[in-house]
């Protein structure tokens, strides 16, 4: 019941805001014609005067450059041409998050599972776990600065990147739970810190109208090995266990780190 006369006096205050749109301006029998002349020339206005105007602009435009107005098809090419061109600015950002996207996917949304197997973790640690490692990946994103201050941004990417490879060997072999936390609050620091960065660099590098389809690519690449990662690792989980999960992690954060260093630091 209370729903309902909360419904009724909605609609009832929605009806009274609709009512002034229904009243006339102007009851003056005068006054009319004149509102309705008004109405007619700033409809003749809009309709009829902005479209030839905004036309008649193009046209110009096109003439003083000596070009003609292309046809629907002749834009399409040269948006894919357009498109091809500055992709030459994107791909090699892309391999990086490719391997780091690949690797992360058969471990990190795993992490809860592999801590209540081999440790028998209860829930309520499970969430203070995951939770300190929130907090951590927020803090190591504001040191990102001043680490890239001294190291630079591709250093600083690369140095996280590569400190992060032993931290998931020791997570596989730690023997308590809170020493295994620890270390998996440390690795999404380290790897958390080195994603701003790497996009700053990117659009440091990069000329300003290709900034977009550069940090399409790049976030599109973070996310691809995401979409076939977690179910190659059901199966490994199923039939080998964690251990070969976190081997091929860390082979494709050393790959990640690998061409990040040949690509943008030693060059």
């Amino acid at each position: 019941t209370i729903y309902r006369i909360i419904f009724g006096l909605a609609a009832f205050i929605a009806l009274l805001a609709l009512l002034p749109l229904r009243l006339p301006l102007s009851t003056s029998p005068s006054a009319r014609p004149l509102a309705g002349r008004r109405r007619l020339r700033r409809k003749k206005s809009v309709w009829g005067t902005a479209p030839t105007a905004a036309f008649r602009a193009t046209a110009l435009k096109f003439m003083r450059m000596g070009l003609r107005p292309r046809q629907p098809g002749a834009l399409l090419v040269a948006e894919l041409r357009q498109l091809l061109y500055w992709s030459r600015y994107a791909i090699p950002f892309v391999f990086s998050p490719l391997f780091i996207s690949c690797g992360a996917a058969l471990l990190i949304p795993f992490l809860n599972i592999y801590f209540r197997q081999r440790f028998d973790a209860p829930d309520a640690a499970l969430g203070l776990i995951f939770a300190a490692i929130g907090v951590a990946t927020g803090a190591a994103t504001l040191l990102a600065p001043w680490l890239a201050h001294h190291l630079g941004y591709m250093g600083s990417v690369v140095v996280t990147q590569a400190l992060a490879i032993p931290c998931l060997l020791l997570l596989a072999a730690a023997s308590n739970l809170w020493l295994a936390a620890g270390i998996a609050l440390v690795r999404g620091a380290l790897m958390n810190m080195a994603s701003p960065l790497y996009e700053a660099y990117a659009m440091e590098r990069t000329p300003e109208a290709a900034r977009p389809l550069v940090i399409g690519l790049i976030n599109g690449a973070f996310s691809l090995g995401y979409i076939v990662g977690p179910s190659i690792s059901a199966q490994v989980q199923r039939d080998y266990g964690f251990g070969p999960l976190f081997a091929a992690t860390a082979i494709l954060y050393a790959c990640g780190a690998a061409v990040n260093y040949m690509l943008f630091v030693k060059k």
